[in-house]
């Protein structure tokens, strides 16, 4: 395999700063460009690459990236698993509008396609999201997975708040991480009911066994719709318009032991995800491009370059069909929006647009100063 690529001409932002916020003023306000001979090669490849660099905006700190507590530990996970997969790198690089740092990002992309897929073609935005490389160091992080790692199981003729054992077997990570993406088509009940349905207690043999959630950081959810799914338009809508899945609440309760009694005893929690990213797949309609919206924990739609090849306008999420990739960053209450609709739009209106753009151009002339001036 060749060597990982050194991206000596690509400054990684968190060598020029170590402020949490001003790396995420670089993280969103600087974008990947389009490769300068053949940009729809590299369509998939750098939509992945702007959905890490949006991830990482809610990753900033050590014990979340790496999934431990230690800090140390925590740094020597990263930069493993950034030789391992350096697309991980590439996310973290400063993306300056100047030739030489498009050609440092051509140079890039080449050598980590060399690296990890050096015999075949590029793959497609979900074989790219979903790939080994992908799931066995970013999706394989705690902060990523969608199950609680610790099943517990009783017998079935045991109370349900008696004594649930562990069981004896380690889900292999990389499983664990593909199963953590949720596939949702919208033809049975909300988003929430499709991820609550898939923890609780199951019954299977002599045994039930009990799957948690363990509430990650971020949630990936496989979207689609197609023309045919309902007869009833309006519940068709209801189900999959933008403020309505702005905002997910779903049920995290959970059963814990009662430290007097030792017994199982359930306690209510629910927790709140916000829309962070949304990716459109590839059709006809965009002639095959992968396109993709970002949002902040305010609710705003993130501008992107006027001439950002991923960037289109006029499609929405109530669409009768498309197919997305839905990305939710968990927040605590005091982040959700509230005043949803209107106020934040799922394409605001040019003098919202204009008013952000001011807003994000003075931001990273602020820290591109104090970043320059260390």
């Amino acid at each position: 395999m060749p060597a990982p690529h050194d991206f000596a001409d690509l400054p990684d932002i968190r060598e020029q700063t170590d402020n949490a916020p001003a790396q995420t003023v670089f993280l969103m306000t600087e974008a990947i460009a389009g490769h300068r001979s053949t940009p729809m090669r590299w369509n998939s490849f750098d939509v992945l690459v702007m959905v890490i660099r949006h991830i990482n905006g809610h990753l900033n700190q050590p014990d979340c990236v790496a999934g431990t507590n230690d800090e140390e530990d925590s740094k020597k996970a990263l930069v493993k698993q950034e030789k391992t997969n350096p697309i991980l790198r590439l996310a973290w690089s400063r993306f300056e509008v100047n030739y030489q740092s498009q050609m440092a990002q051509d140079i890039a992309r080449q050598a980590i396609k060399t690296m990890l897929w050096p015999s075949i073609p590029l793959p497609q935005f979900m074989e790219l999201l979903e790939s080994n490389v992908m799931l066995e160091t970013l999706f394989g992080r705690e902060s990523f997975l969608l199950f609680h790692p610790i099943v517990l199981s009783q017998r079935l003729e045991s109370p349900k708040n008696g004594s649930w054992l562990p069981e004896g077997k380690d889900f292999p990570l990389i499983e664990s991480a593909k199963q953590s993406l949720v596939r949702w088509d919208c033809e049975k009940g909300s988003l929430a009911d499709c991820i609550e349905s898939r923890f609780g207690m199951f019954e299977n043999g002599e045994r039930c066994y009990w799957y948690r959630c363990d509430k990650p950081i971020i949630m990936r959810v496989h979207f689609t719709v197609r023309p045919d799914m309902f007869k009833d338009q309006d519940a068709h809508n209801a189900r999959h318009r933008y403020d309505v899945l702005q905002c997910l609440v779903i049920d995290g309760s959970e059963w814990v032991a009662d430290q007097k009694t030792g017994t199982i005893k359930s306690v209510e929690k629910e927790t709140t995800y916000l829309l962070s990213m949304v990716v459109r797949l590839a059709d006809d309609r965009y002639d095959q491009r992968v396109l993709f919206r970002r949002y902040n924990l305010s609710g705003d739609m993130i501008e992107e370059p006027e001439n950002f090849e991923h960037r289109e306008k006029d499609w929405r999420l109530h669409d009768n069909s498309g197919d997305y990739v839905l990305f939710y960053a968990r927040c605590s209450d005091n982040a959700i929006p509230r005043y949803p609709g209107p106020r934040f739009p799922e394409v605001p209106s040019e003098v919202h647009i204009e008013a952000h753009r001011r807003y994000c151009q003075s931001m990273f002339e602020r820290w591109n100063a104090a970043a320059s001036n260390m």
